[in-house]
């Protein structure tokens, strides 16, 4: 093992690559991003693109597909739009 890393404690918030990785992730993000289009595959993962090249990219952890799955929910800030929702069963526009 190596000595380096033998007290190495994950936990704390800033003390690996993840952390380091995200922070300047969203140092970068401003208010000018923006989501440009969403979309899902068949086994329930989620592509979300932004504006400025970003793609956040999701994979559900469950294999349900009963009517009460669901994976992601997406709001829209205006009133009264639809929600786009993955579920077990696909994409729903609620």
């Amino acid at each position: 093992m190596d000595d380096e890393n033998e007290y190495f404690e994950w936990g704390v918030q800033g003390n690996n690559r993840f952390d380091e990785r995200i922070e300047f992730f969203i140092e970068g993000i401003n208010e000018h991003t923006i989501v440009e289009r969403v979309g899902s595959d068949e086994v329930g993962g989620l592509k979300i693109f932004l504006s400025q090249g970003y793609l956040v990219e999701g994979f559900p952890d469950t294999s349900e597909d009963d009517e009460y799955s669901e994976f992601w929910r997406l709001f829209n800030r205006k009133e009264d739009s639809p929600h786009f929702v993955v579920t077990g069963n696909g994409i729903e526009n609620e």
